[in-house]
């Protein structure tokens, strides 16, 4: 059954670091960050809190939040930033300057927030509404000047809330977003200040000097050959859309993980170790190949198998 998706804006803002924290700045994309110029990363965290009202999100949840953003900015200016594509040949480039902001939207939904945190086979677009859109782009001095990131905040009364992350790729893979920026916010959040975080966690590295593109511009010009289309047609592929696509959770135990390896095993007695790792993307995919089969799907017809990783 799926969730009735009612979501109602409350507040938009726009969220900068602390007046005089951060200094005017540009990175270079690095041939790691080019490879993924042409995607977005999205990424909603659901928290269980059965004691939150609205009149606390409005009058507590929202100050702490917009305050702790800004000051999680002064470490990661870049995500207040924009992705810089000069005309011609420039390079693009991440570019902060002084008042640049970030999106961050708060809002309160009508959903099931167990039904949207539960194990079963849910629509993808039930979600839509919990991640924000990326600003969109503009035109400055024949410069195509492209928002990079937008955060929401979702409340479900009396029972959690919704983290929503809207990303540029270029600015970071899956470690320096959740692991790093998201955390950041989050202790920050918590502690009501830097403090904490400045004494035991790491500050962001940002010189660029360390990687080295023996090709230089070259090589940005066989990235943006390579992805077929022009920069400015690559700018209008972020807009969240409604698919036909499906997410399920599904939980493999410790013992069921064993006895597929004991079952390997038997049949392939070498390598001596297997990982979970790897049996249970073995077992996923064999699973896959049975459900393309019952739809219809040619057996002999080539298939791959692909993980992300970061």
């Amino acid at each position: 059954m799926e969730s009735d998706n009612v979501v109602t804006v409350l507040q938009h803002c726009q969220v900068s670091p602390p007046p005089g924290t951060t200094s005017e700045k540009s990175l270079p994309l690095t041939f790691f960050d080019l490879r993924m110029v042409d995607s977005s990363a999205k990424h909603l965290f659901f928290f269980e809190c059965t004691s939150i009202s609205k009149n606390h999100f409005l009058e507590s949840s929202i100050p702490s939040l917009k305050h702790s953003l800004s000051l999680s900015l002064k470490y990661y200016h870049p995500f207040a930033g924009n992705l810089i594509f000069p005309p011609n040949s420039g390079k693009t480039e991440i570019r902060y300057l002084e008042r640049d902001s970030a999106l961050l939207i708060f809002a309160e939904s009508s959903s099931d927030f167990i039904h949207l945190t539960g194990k079963q086979t849910r629509n993808t677009t039930e979600f839509l509404s919990f991640l924000p859109q990326l600003p969109p782009e503009s035109m400055s001095h024949d410069t195509l000047v492209v928002p990079i990131s937008s955060f929401q905040a979702t409340l479900f009364p009396d029972a959690g809330i919704c983290a929503g992350l809207h990303l540029r790729h270029a600015i970071g893979d899956g470690n320096s977003v959740v692991k790093s920026f998201f955390k950041t916010w989050a202790s920050i959040t918590k502690a009501g200040g830097d403090a904490t975080f400045l004494s035991g966690e790491f500050v962001p590295y940002y010189d660029r000097t360390q990687l080295r593109d023996p090709e230089g511009l070259e090589f940005e010009t066989i990235i943006w050959n390579d992805l077929g289309k022009t920069k400015e047609e690559w700018s209008q592929t972020h807009h969240l859309k409604p698919n036909n696509k499906f997410r399920a959770t599904f939980v493999i135990s410790h013992a069921t993980a064993q006895q597929l390896k004991k079952l390997v095993l038997c049949r392939y007695p070498f390598p001596s170790h297997i990982s979970t790792f790897t049996v249970t993307c073995g077992y996923v995919w064999s699973c896959l190949a049975k459900a393309r089969a019952a739809c219809g799907k040619d057996d002999n017809e080539m298939v791959r198998f692909d993980t992300k990783m970061d």
